[in-house]
């Protein structure tokens, strides 16, 4: 099973002259260990926003489990846990108490 399919994702950010992600295609499967390596400013966390619907692509569609992320917004924190590297909001938990 294809949890994600993404193809030909682009985001480039207004105040850039050159996208952030330019047409990247890729699925990954169930059961599948993903991780994206780069350097700063290649494009990794604004990839990964966009997997959780938090960043809007420029162009490009993302399916998660078969659905386009643009057709229910509500259907990401279902299937996907997202913890950004820093939050204002989780400053005093433990990393386990994030988690949970």
């Amino acid at each position: 099973m294809i949890v994600y399919d993404i193809q030909n994702l682009s985001k480039t950010y207004p105040s850039q002259n050159q996208p952030a992600n330019d047409k990247i295609t890729l699925q990954i499967r169930q059961g599948e260990i993903f991780g994206l390596l780069g350097d700063n400013g290649a494009g990794k966390s604004t990839l990964v926003k966009q997997m959780v619907n938090l960043l809007r692509p420029t162009s490009g569609t993302i399916r998660l489990l078969e659905r386009p992320l643009t057709h229910n917004p509500l259907h990401v924190p279902l299937q996907i846990g997202y913890m950004p590297q820093d939050s204002a909001a989780l400053n005093n938990l433990t990393f386990g108490e994030a988690l949970y």
